[in-house]
């Protein structure tokens, strides 16, 4: 199962696609800095960058950077 993480400064947010795109759009409303969204596979250690949001819209990323799973999680080094 796939898992999607939209984050924006120190907020992170879990969730399906849809529940994380929903999320993005409301928080964009009232903090203009963008949002990365990433994905996960259950079992996996990592986590890829696929798109950011900001107040122009959504911007897929092709080979987004792989980053520690654990590191986004806890808000390090993103």
């Amino acid at each position: 199962m796939r898992s999607f993480f939209a984050l924006q400064e120190k907020q992170i947010h879990q969730g399906g696609w849809h529940d994380v795109i929903h999320w993005s759009k409301d928080q964009i409303q009232s903090n203009t800095a963008p949002i990365k969204i990433f994905t996960s596979r259950g079992g996996e250690k990592t986590a890829i960058i696929i798109a950011e949001i900001t107040l122009d819209g959504i911007r897929k990323i092709k080979n987004g950077r792989h980053i520690s799973l654990k590191a986004l999680i806890n808000g390090n080094n993103i």
